[in-house]
């Protein structure tokens, strides 16, 4: 389920900029920020990054643990959209960052009317800006391996998972086998 969401909001944003700037390649990428040091690694550069950063249960929905496998659990999602532009293209990727801030402030409601491919269990995605003050931003790239990206975090509600949900299978790589989880 949270891949669906990941990927569905990678895919929103994604549309909305490659029409904004006549673009036909993607300018987001759904990506963890370890291999940004990694030369090599031509996906993520001059890319906008989309990482999750913390998975939180939403506290008015806890249940007790006995009962917690029948119930379904809720969570927020906090996403870091990251700018990962060099040098003479740093200016670009502002430019990119700041047009995904507009698309996320007008577009602060994800739900099936004006997101058909939103997973089923999920009835809307709803977005709010996170400020962080300049030791939290420390902490949190800290974690990220410590280099620093213009960036913007957003805490994402409302996605319910319940067992039934999780019970799918996956095919994990250089396994070769089909794992339930």
């Amino acid at each position: 389920m949270i891949n669906n969401v990941m990927s569905v909001i990678a895919d929103k944003l994604n549309e909305n900029l490659n029409n904004r700037f006549s673009q036909s390649s993607d300018l987001v990428v759904l990506s963890s920020l370890n291999n940004l040091e990694d030369e090599n690694n031509t996906e993520m550069q001059n890319k906008l990054i989309l990482t999750i950063t913390n998975i939180e249960q939403e506290r008015l929905s806890r249940v007790s643990p006995s009962r917690s496998s029948q119930k379904p659990i809720n969570v927020y999602l906090y996403l870091l959209l990251s700018s990962n532009f060099q040098h003479s293209n740093y200016e670009e990727g502002l430019k990119l960052l700041s047009s995904a801030i507009s698309f996320f402030q007008y577009s602060s409601v994800m739900n099936h009317s004006n997101t058909p491919d939103l997973d089923n269990n999920v009835e809307k995605l709803v977005f709010e800006m996170i400020n962080l003050n300049i030791q939290e931003l420390s902490q949190l790239w800290g974690v990220h391996g410590g280099r620093y990206l213009p960036s913007v975090l957003y805490k994402t509600r409302m996605v319910t998972i319940s067992e039934d949900l999780v019970e799918q299978s996956f095919n994990i790589a250089g396994f070769g086998s089909d794992v339930s989880i």
